[in-house]
């Protein structure tokens, strides 16, 4: 049981890890964002420590993703096929949209990044 215990800690950290750079916020910024400092939010994301349930929300909140986004441990690129990483990537992305996650805008940055990268990937 405490080695189970252990894993999910772990995962759970790297999760938040994870949104955190996705969103690129230093420790620090996202501490500010939580009332934590940095060394609190390293040892949650290294899983040396357990959190509540009302802080998991406040991370949620501060990194404006879902409570579920939160527990989903999986990375689109650990699936096996192309069409499972689309289907992973674009399933998150209607969630986004379906909860007003993110603004209008948002998407017109995305699809400029996308059309970018598609430009000069292979410059």
């Amino acid at each position: 049981m405490q080695e189970e215990k252990n894993e999910f800690m772990l995962n759970l950290g790297k999760r938040l890890k994870q949104l955190r750079e996705y969103r690129n916020l230093t420790q620090s910024q996202l501490g500010a964002l939580v009332n934590k400092d940095y060394q609190s939010i390293s040892r949650i994301e290294n899983g040396r420590v357990n959190t509540s349930a009302y802080m998991l929300l406040k991370f949620a909140q501060a990194l404006n993703v879902s409570m579920n986004d939160v527990f989903t441990f999986e990375e689109a690129s650990k699936f096996d096929t192309k069409d499972d990483q689309i289907g992973w990537l674009s399933d998150r992305i209607v969630h986004a949209i379906e909860n007003e996650l993110f603004a209008e805008e948002a998407l017109k940055v995305a699809e400029e990044k996308i059309r970018y990268i598609k430009k000069h990937k292979h410059q």
